[in-house]
């Protein structure tokens, strides 16, 4: 992973329903690879296998700790 690579982590498990897209497991590390357009990423996951995924099924490291204690 390169020091500039922006990370993202699953917060809902994903299926893909088209080629182009990446199933995603709950808790997993992706990494972005374009986040150009609002509603699907193009990611990798760890095993270097690539796909669009919905954006509302990730959430970036950083604002997941305030997505989670919001509602504490």
């Amino acid at each position: 992973m390169e020091e500039n690579e922006k990370t993202v982590i699953a917060v809902h498990n994903y299926n893909p329903v088209r080629e182009n897209q990446l199933p995603l497991q709950k808790g997993e590390k992706y990494y972005v690879v374009n986040d150009s357009n609002a509603q699907w990423w193009y990611v990798r996951n760890m095993a270097g296998q690539s796909g669009y995924v919905p954006t509302n099924y990730i959430h970036k490291p950083n604002t997941l700790n305030s997505f989670e204690t919001r509602d504490l």
